[in-house]
């Protein structure tokens, strides 16, 4: 009895051995298994074609004010109503934070993604709005911005020739360059404060027509891309010689602060209103290279491995004599019948 008693206990203590192994192993693999996973995911390449301008946080909300400027019948209505819009938006501060921000950030593209198309919905037609989601999706307009951020770059060269005190622009820094053009044959200016820019526009005479003539009004100087503010002109004046054109971020505070000052004095026809985006360079860290849609290439990568196998019969067995082709017979050669024909 005391024999059969110990194998007993033997037995039961081997099997508890071989559970708490057994618990052992499956805690073993649940903490290697998920690194094998991870592993197994990161043997993956992805290749995107970028192009040489950038994009920042904002984009999606300028692409939108082309596409309401362009495609809709080419209703620039649209475009103020949707700058109106902005304005009076609750959530215009994520704008001015986004702005502000010193780096580009993912999840404030979304914020500001989803802020346009709330935005846009009430001025858009159903199919309409659509056809935005497929243009921003598409990039189809970030060429547009990139020709505004080229057109801006003279702009700063030209504001850095002259005394910084004066214009107040710093590239990298200012976000906001209003360029004033007196008209034909006077020297431009360039501001990038509004409370600089209000001062220089009360010094200009109050018709507006200062180097004026009725062929040389500031509308003409417009480039046929801007997008001009519209106003209401008497009969009896002449069309304004002076010319303002904004670079800036619609939607954002600093933006209203130059617009206010000068959609007024554009409807009232003392100066020609031309808005451009202002576009950040791509060597600031607030921006990323345009990916181009549709190039884009993903590679799964996996280990493959390849065994020769030699299938062929071997010489001299069963195989090989069925396998042999029967000698052709007389009058047959190659599949056809030859003979000579009399």
């Amino acid at each position: 009895m005391g024999c059969e008693h110990r194998n007993k206990r033997s037995s039961e203590s081997a099997r508890v051995g071989y559970g708490l192994k057994q618990l052992l192993l499956v805690a073993a693999l649940s903490c290697i298994l998920p690194g094998f996973v991870l592993s197994a995911q990161a043997r993956s390449v992805e290749f995107a074609v970028t192009a040489d301008w950038p994009t920042w946080t904002l984009s999606s909300l300028q692409e939108a004010a082309e596409y309401l400027a362009s495609e809709v019948e080419g209703d620039e209505g649209l475009l103020w109503s949707f700058v109106d819009s902005l304005q009076q938006s609750p959530s215009r501060w994520e704008l001015d934070r986004a702005l502000e921000s010193p780096t580009f950030e993912e999840d404030a593209l979304d914020t500001v993604w989803a802020l346009t198309l709330n935005q846009t919905t009430p001025l858009l037609h159903p199919l309409s709005q659509s056809m935005l989601h497929l243009y921003l999706s598409i990039r189809a307009y970030s060429p547009t911005l990139e020709m505004h951020r080229s057109l801006r770059k003279g702009v700063a060269f030209q504001a850095a020739a002259a005394a910084p005190d004066r214009s107040g622009c710093r590239e990298g820094t200012s976000t906001s360059w209003a360029v004033v053009s007196p008209g034909p044959g006077l020297e431009e200016e360039v501001y990038c404060e509004a409370s600089r820019l209000e001062a220089a526009l009360a010094a200009l005479p109050a018709d507006g027509t200062q180097g004026a003539g009725p062929g040389s009004p500031g509308a003409k100087r417009a480039l046929p891309f801007d997008h001009v503010y519209p106003g209401a002109l008497p009969a009896h004046r002449l069309a304004p010689s002076v010319l303002v054109t904004l670079y800036s971020t619609i939607g954002t505070s600093e933006f209203y602060g130059y617009h206010n000052l000068l959609a007024p004095a554009a409807a009232a026809g003392t100066l020609t209103y031309v808005l451009r985006h202002y576009v950040p360079a791509l060597s600031e860290e607030r921006t990323v290279r345009t990916a181009l849609q549709g190039y884009g290439v993903y590679l799964d990568v996996k280990n493959m491995e390849y065994r020769n196998i030699d299938d062929s019969p071997a010489p001299g067995s069963a195989a090989a004599t069925e396998g042999t082709q029967e000698e052709p017979q007389e009058g047959e050669e190659g599949g056809g019948l030859s003979g000579r024909r009399t």
